[in-house]
């Protein structure tokens, strides 16, 4: 493909995108996906060009939707403002025939001129970042808003985590080595390697034979802070693609067992490949109904009341750690969906309390930089439990790994908020609740 024809092409795949956002639909990447399954002729340099065009537009969507003002737009609009902005406009990718866009109108060509002389965006549109959430943000990071949330329009590096059933951090960077993969050991996390150029590690031999995993540094620092033993009972509540409950079987040697429970069966059946990949023989996926169906999913979880060591929550939440990798998320993310994310954090949280032993501990985490998903559902949980303890993750951060502290942004200082601009990795809230040595609460 030449260029005019990638950028054609992105318009479409941004087109697509924006349908299904607004629909409630297919994520970017499986928009993507399906755009090339439709055409073989595609090389991988033009579907990482089409994808690089799309995903730029998705980064910079508030800055580009100040430009254009308010109004119906077309996805050529965003890409045309996307130019205009760069102050680079190449108009031989308008108007070259074939498969490229058509060539810039009269009127187009004005509002190139024009973007030129609009000054400086306001805060909320350089940041990228929903204008209505900005007080929000404001709360969380107070004087380094500007700083920290522009860290999530940078693109993220690929972390990997080694199965230390089978491997050792030094081996598997000898093996890196060796196949020449650009790599450094992730800053805090012991079990952590980061390639700077996210490959598709799906070709490597160690990720073949199980010897390494994809998870970012934060969910690894997540996992590391459920301090969970062998032979203990864990309960994985959402579970999801099952990267936690995989690091947990490592950290309990394959003692003991972790049930890992999802809504979704396609998820869990992942979960079961890479497991079987990993050797972790431990972990139990097992599907549960939704709130939808909250009387057949009281059913199914009576079997695990007062059963478990350790319950992990890993809730839905609004993702607002992760635009860097999911930079259409922003664009998804409404004040009632937030709204129900946190009804569904604390029912969750309230269902995982029941599951637990008397003196177990709840690990509850998001990937949200939100005080309303965060500390504030800490508190509220708190407050109707007042016999149950927050344990200083710092304090276990540092007795966990025997390190330094990390940077915490968290407005409650046994909580842990980690970020890409203070800390390398996604943004990610752990908080640890341990419940009350007495039976029946």
């Amino acid at each position: 493909m030449i260029a005019s024809a990638r950028l054609q092409a992105a318009i479409e795949v941004l087109g697509d995108v924006l349908q299904n956002v607004k629909n409630g639909g297919r994520a970017a990447d499986d928009v993507l996906r399906a755009y090339f399954r439709n055409r073989r002729y595609a090389g991988s340099k033009d579907r990482r060009a089409v994808g690089e065009h799309a995903y730029n537009i998705l980064r910079n969507f508030q800055c580009i939707e100040w430009v254009l003002g308010k109004g119906v737009h077309k996805p050529r609009d965003y890409f045309i403002a996307c130019i205009a902005l760069s102050g680079e406009v190449d108009e031989t990718l308008f108007g070259a025939g074939g498969h490229g866009p058509e060539a810039l109108s009269v009127d187009e060509l004005a509002f190139v001129k024009r973007v030129k002389n609009l000054g400086e965006p306001p805060l909320y549109a350089r940041v990228n970042c929903p204008e209505w959430l900005m007080p929000f943000m404001d709360k969380r990071f107070k004087g380094e808003v500007e700083e920290e949330l522009s860290a999530l329009n940078q693109r993220a590096p690929l972390d990997i985590r080694i199965n230390t059933h089978k491997y050792t951090r030094g081996k598997a960077l000898d093996l890196l080595i060796k196949e020449q993969h650009e790599r450094a050991i992730t800053p805090h996390s012991s079990l952590g390697i980061r390639l700077p150029k996210a490959p598709n590690i799906k070709h490597f031999s160690a990720y073949r034979e199980g010897l390494i995993e994809i998870q970012d540094e934060a969910s690894q620092i997540a996992s590391i802070l459920t301090c969970v033993n062998p032979g203990n009972i864990v309960i994985d509540l959402c579970a999801g693609g099952g990267g936690k409950s995989l690091a947990m079987a490592n950290m309990m040697k394959n003692e003991g067992v972790i049930y890992a429970l999802d809504t979704s069966d396609k998820r869990l059946k992942s979960l079961s490949e890479r497991a079987k990949r990993a050797s972790a023989k431990i972990i139990k996926p097992e599907i549960i109904e939704g709130f939808d169906k909250v009387d057949v999913r009281r059913g199914q979880l009576a079997k695990f009341k007062t059963l478990a060591d350790v319950v992990v929550l890993d809730v839905p939440c609004s993702g607002t750690g992760t635009w860097r990798r999911d930079p259409e998320l922003r664009l998804r993310l409404s004040e009632e969906s937030l709204r129900e994310f946190t009804k569904t954090q604390m029912r969750l949280m309230e269902e995982g309390a029941r599951l637990l032993k008397p003196g177990g501990r709840l690990v509850y985490m998001t990937c949200s930089l939100l005080p309303q998903e965060n500390e504030e559902q800490i508190t509220a949980f708190l407050k109707k439990r007042e016999p149950w303890r927050l344990l200083g993750a710092q304090k276990i951060w540092v007795e966990a790994l025997g390190g330094d502290k990390l940077k915490n942004l968290s407005t409650n200082l046994k909580c842990f908020q980690l970020t890409p601009h203070s800390n390398g990795t996604d943004g990610f809230f752990i908080g640890v609740l341990k419940k009350p040595n007495i039976k029946g609460i």
